[in-house]
């Protein structure tokens, strides 16, 4: 997998991965080959939110990984 894409929602029951996040583009400055793997990730006020090495905060849907917000931290 791409760094870019190493988050997944598993089913311990389905013994099955249920999503992956999706390939997107990331703001990297002016450098054009940096990766953006996630590093952080946390659940607050009922939002799973994302967080990557490239500054951006992804919240996402639990149960499809769609992603519903996005915001940039620099």
């Amino acid at each position: 997998i791409h760094l870019e894409e190493n988050i997944f929602s598993v089913s311990l029951i389905e013994k099955k991965i249920k999503w992956q996040i999706e390939k997107r583009k990331y703001p990297t400055g002016d450098i054009p080959k940096t990766r953006c793997p996630f590093v952080g990730i946390s659940f607050k006020d009922n939002k799973l939110r994302l967080y990557n090495w490239c500054s951006t905060i992804l919240i996402v849907d639990p149960y499809t990984g769609k992603v519903l917000e996005e915001e940039e931290t620099r």
